[in-house]
């Protein structure tokens, strides 16, 4: 079905010359795409959707207007989705650094006031990545951090609490014996 919707954007590309129209079916690809890398890695398949993840971006990258807050935006939360693909590949340290930038701009004002939607979850992500590097001590302040912005945000009874993985279940500590080379089967 995705590959189908695919191909409608692609032929509503080749036939119009329409600004919105071309704007909205490259975008609507872009996310397509995405769709289909987080089937991929759900499915842990080969590469757990990193192609598709960066050819996303790429799309994205395509019809962003540099500087503007919008497409920064998007372009920014596709390396997080580039990010989970390259820790399920075994390749948290090249995952870090977007992780990273993701958590950096995530922290940034935003001008209406509101907060930046689901810096839990990218705080629980790179919670993951340290884990996956061996760095026991930036983990666990990750995993503190996201489990009071959480408590904060989202009470002790929301959702989000609830599938927060206990801190007893993670191993914290030098001689938990955990596989730092783990790759996804």
């Amino acid at each position: 079905m995705i590959e189908t919707a695919i191909e409608i954007c692609s032929k509503s590309l080749s036939e119009t010359d329409d600004d919105n129209l071309m704007f909205g079916a490259t975008w609507l690809t872009a996310d397509l795409h995405h769709i289909k890398s987080s089937i991929s890695y759900e499915r842990n398949e080969e590469n757990h959707g990193l192609a598709l993840s960066k050819t996303a971006k790429s799309i994205r990258e395509s019809v962003s207007e540099p500087g503007d807050p919008f497409f920064e935006f998007w372009l920014i939360l596709s390396d997080g989705q580039i990010s989970l693909s390259l820790m399920a590949e075994g390749r948290a340290e090249e995952a870090l650094p977007l992780i990273q930038n993701l958590l950096d701009y995530s922290q940034r004002p935003i001008e209406d006031g509101s907060s930046f939607p689901n810096l839990e979850v990218f705080l629980q992500n790179s919670c993951l990545c340290y884990l996956l590097l061996g760095k026991l001590e930036e983990a666990d302040n990750e995993w503190t951090r996201s489990e009071g912005l959480i408590r904060e945000q989202h009470g002790e009874e929301s959702q989000l609490m609830a599938t927060l993985v206990p801190r007893k279940n993670l191993a914290f500590t030098s001689d938990c014996g955990m596989d730092t080379n783990w790759r996804a089967p």
